[in-house]
């Protein structure tokens, strides 16, 4: 088993370029292992709050992740999602945009452009 410090104070947690997010309560529901069991298997550019799981890769990795999840019983645009942060980035490359709320697909996530980066939230 690998240690892991699980949850952060933040409750906007960074996104950069490809992002998935998860509730953590529907890991703990659906997931072999709960949130644990999730990271020892899917290891990678995560943090975590109270609230969601976010997994930010460069390339596209995540087409077994999404079929795991799947496979569990967790739901796309349910207790899940998938973003693209680096959209904003990239049409701001000198992060000069003014901060501008994002809108999300899942209506229990929010999120935020802001001096160059994006920033989600449980809300």
């Amino acid at each position: 088993m690998k240690l892991h410090v699980i949850h952060n104070e933040r409750k906007k947690l960074q996104c950069v370029f490809n992002t998935l997010v998860i509730r953590n309560e529907s890991l703990e529901r659906f997931y072999k292992g709960g949130l644990i069991g999730f990271l020892d298997k899917h290891c990678g550019e995560y943090e975590c709050n109270g609230k969601i799981t976010v997994l930010c890769y460069m390339g596209f990795e995540f087409d077994q992740i999404i079929d795991d999840l799947v496979r569990s019983g967790l739901k796309f645009l349910e207790d899940f999602d998938f973003i693209d942060a680096g959209v904003y980035i990239i049409i701001d490359p000198n992060r000069e945009a003014y901060p501008r709320n994002i809108k999300q697909r899942v209506g229990w996530l929010k999120g935020r452009y802001f001096n160059g980066y994006v920033y989600v939230w449980h809300g």
